[in-house]
């Protein structure tokens, strides 16, 4: 067969999807196994038998010692290993560690970290992070890692080490791992030795692992770049909502008032003088009549709802709220949850259905105001309840907002919208890409889409 050309970055998804999905394994070329059908040429060993080495971890001190000298580390816990693929140290704790522990546990690149201990109800333990060049060598302080967590080196003779941490997640995904999983009183555990004990990896050629691990962390590089084009668009318009809701449009001299300095032309309002709340109430019949909005249909920080119910899924009494209407969560409020609804519907009591007086307030300005961060402090300072503190429309209609002439609002409004379409775009590109990873993993590590004749 001849060899495809793949050049990586640029339009890298275009010439990947339509260049891997045209190399399709002949089912000719398979044979079965325990693991179902793979190419001929591969093989299936224990998952163990891949590993040279596995390590416990060491929690260590939580200050120095004045009896013996200990080296200040970064000390990774399961919950650290997405921020460390973010290559994000901050949040990582910081323990003191004797030299000689250190030698033996510093992480190096190709080491896999393993969440042995910890886990939850919707993130099993068996979680892997794979340790590389670009993270370690950012690194401030030296890396360790809690005895929560496993450190395992592969034999790099038989398998790749990114390939085998592919593998990894493959089987994570797949719900392997949950298997091993052992909960004793509030703690779950890994069994992990059982895990490679019982598990097995089919392997290709070397060369080919390396591929496949390059056309995966390709993929994860552009989710990674997304990432970032959300956090700086999310950056520009927390600017722009500092600027918009002080200074406005027109370049007016500002004034001094009660909530700072504003425009010239501005006043200084209650929100419950330009908005009102709903308060129509009813009963669903759970027929399907009505779409239902709960807190869980609302992102934090976002003005617009992606996702909706049926009245089927509710039986007590609901909010009514229209086209237009802002859903505002009243339970625990520092979740900063509003948004303005698209269509007619039902929400749940929680929710303040809140309306802005036509004659006085624009409704997408109001909406970007209670997301300010001056409004989600004074909310939140007026919650009421332990276990489920609530605010209410009482306590946030006395909120002082500033308020400019109509057209002002609702060009502030627009800019504001437009920003905000900026970040859905991006987050269903994101949502793409992750997708694309997520079929990529299964159909590479299954052998049903080979890379083994593509040059990368």
């Amino acid at each position: 067969m001849p060899k495809k050309q793949l050049k990586m970055p640029t339009s890298f998804l275009a010439k990947l999807t339509g260049t891997l999905n045209s190399i399709m394994v002949n089912k000719d070329s398979l044979k079965q196994t325990e693991i179902g059908s793979i190419p001929e040429d591969w093989e299936v060993v224990k998952l163990g038998d891949i590993i040279n080495e596995v390590i416990s971890g060491d929690w260590g001190n939580g200050k120095p010692s004045d009896k013996e000298e200990l080296i200040k580390c970064k000390v990774v816990r399961g919950t650290d290993f997405s921020k460390l693929e973010k290559i994000t140290f901050s949040d990582i704790p910081e323990r003191f560690l004797k030299a000689s522990s250190l030698e033996k546990r510093a992480i190096k690149s190709g080491d896999l970290l393993i969440e042995i201990s910890g886990g939850s109800k919707d993130q099993p333990t068996g979680r892997v992070f794979y340790a590389c060049d670009e993270i370690l060598d950012k690194a401030v302080s030296p890396l360790m890692f809690t005895n929560f967590v496993k450190l395992i080196r592969v034999n790099e003779d038989i398998a790749h080490s990114e390939y085998a941490y592919r593998y990894w997640q493959y089987l994570y995904s797949s719900g392997r791992t949950k298997i091993y999983e052992k909960q004793t009183t509030n703690i779950r555990n890994f069994r992990y030795n059982d895990f490679l004990e019982s598990e097995v990896i089919s392997l290709p050629s070397l060369p080919e692992q390396q591929k496949i691990a390059r056309v995966l962390s390709t993929i994860q590089r552009a989710v990674e770049q997304q990432d970032k084009i959300i956090g700086a668009t999310k950056k520009l318009k927390r600017s722009l909502m500092q600027k918009l809701f002080t200074e406005g449009l027109n370049e007016e001299e500002p004034k001094e008032t009660e909530i700072g300095l504003i425009a010239k032309s501005w006043e200084v309002v209650r929100l419950g003088e330009v908005c009102l709340p709903r308060k129509e109430i009813i009963q669903p019949a759970g027929e399907g009549r009505f779409k239902y909005i709960g807190l869980e249909y609302i992102n934090s920080g976002e003005t617009g709802l992606e996702h909706f119910g049926l009245d089927t899924e509710v039986r007590s009494s609901k909010n009514r709220f229209y086209k237009g209407d802002i859903l505002y969560g009243k339970l625990r409020p520092y979740l900063d949850k509003a948004a303005i609804a698209d269509f007619d519907g039902i929400c749940s009591t929680d929710i303040i259905v809140i309306r802005a007086t036509s004659s006085k307030a624009v409704t997408g300005y109001i909406m970007n105001l209670i997301h300010l961060p001056s409004f989600v402090s004074f909310a939140t300072s007026t919650m009421t309840g332990v276990n489920h503190p609530r605010t209410s429309w009482k306590a946030i209609s006395t909120f002082k907002i500033p308020l400019p002439p109509l057209p002002e609002q609702q060009e502030i409004g627009r800019i504001l919208s437009t920003v905000d379409k900026k970040i859905e775009i991006e987050e269903r590109r994101k949502a793409t890409l992750k997708e694309l990873f997520n079929t990529m993993l299964h159909k590479l590590m299954t052998g049903e889409i080979r890379v083994r004749d593509i040059e990368l």
